[in-house]
């Protein structure tokens, strides 16, 4: 049995109209009680209508951030595969939990990465660089 600890993810970069319905939809395959933005005062289940009005009203380019407390080895493997799938950018940190390090993952400029982090998401060790598939 895996392991479930917190994660967050920030999706970066440009999210095209045209993809909002499909990436709610794995967003809501995902859904380990995902949470989206509290910031912004979003608190319903994440739809394509969500998601535009999030675009809509955000204030200048910022990251769509979701996090979740109980994710099976606090990761988001459907949504990172469909982000990595379609070159979007993003970042996934993992909060340490018992033997296992955080650790932040992510696909940035083409290029797969991973590295060993503090529960504040700081990069303590980089580990690697791939355009390789994540895993």
């Amino acid at each position: 049995m895996s392991d479930r600890y917190a994660g967050r993810i920030e999706i970066g970069g440009v999210l095209p109209a045209s993809k909002l319905a499909e990436l709610a939809m794995v967003i809501q395959e995902e859904d380990h009680g995902i949470e989206m933005n509290w910031d912004l005062g979003i608190d319903s289940r994440i739809t394509a209508k969500v998601l535009r009005d999030w675009l809509k009203r955000r204030d200048g380019p910022r990251p769509l951030c979701l996090h979740a407390g109980e994710l099976v080895d606090g990761s988001f493997p459907t949504l990172e595969r469909w982000l990595w799938t379609h070159g979007m950018t993003y970042l996934r940190h993992s909060d340490a939990y018992a033997d296992i390090e955080a650790e932040i993952v992510g696909y940035v400029d083409g290029s797969h990465v991973r590295h060993e982090a503090n529960n504040s998401g700081d990069v303590m060790i980089v580990r690697t660089t791939s355009r390789k598939s994540p895993s």
